[in-house]
C-alpha cells in the first residue's frame, strides 16, 4: 500500500539498534556503560531505554579523543610482558649467549632494563595525573 505520508528520520534508537548502527556489541555496550563511557540514555520506562541521534553524537566524538589512561595501561601490559619473557628459560638472550657474559652479568643487564623500564612507566604515570589534576 503506497502512502503520501512524508517519511519522518527516526531520532531516538534501541540499544539493540544503536548496537549495530555503531559496530558493537551488546556486551561492550554493557561494559561501556558500566565504566560510564556509554552514550547518555533516555529512559522512557522501566525496560524502554532510547538513545537519541544527538547522544550517538555526542558519544562518538568522546570516543575519538585520545586517553592517556589507555596509554599507561599499554605501558604497564607491555612491561608485564617483558619481565615474564626474561624469566622465560625460552628467552633468545639464553639462545645465543655470548660465552663472556656470566649468569650474573645477564640477570644484572636485564635487572637494569627492567629498572629503566620502570622509571619511565613511572614517569608515564605522573604526566597523566597532572593532565587529570
Amino acid at each position: 500500500m503506497v502512502t503520501n505520508r512524508p517519511r519522518t528520520e527516526r531520532l531516538a534508537f534501541s540499544i539493540p539498534e544503536f548496537c549495530l548502527r555503531n559496530g558493537i556489541s551488546r556486551p561492550t555496550y554493557r561494559r561501556l556503560r558500566l565504566e560510564g563511557r556509554g552514550p547518555a540514555e533516555m529512559r522512557l520506562g522501566l525496560n524502554n531505554i532510547r538513545i537519541t541521534i544527538e547522544a550517538e553524537g555526542a558519544w562518538r566524538r568522546r570516543m575519538e579523543e585520545p586517553r592517556e589512561d589507555l596509554v599507561t595501561q599499554a605501558t604497564e601490559r607491555a612491561v608485564r610482558a617483558g619481565n615474564a619473557s626474561l624469566k622465560s628459560p625460552k628467552h633468545i638472550s639464553r639462545r645465543y649467549r655470548a660465552p663472556a657474559l656470566s649468569m650474573e652479568e645477564e640477570l644484572a643487564e636485564q635487572r637494569h632494563v627492567i629498572r629503566e623500564l620502570s622509571r619511565e612507566l613511572r614517569e608515564l604515570r605522573k604526566v597523566n595525573a597532572t593532565k587529570h589534576q
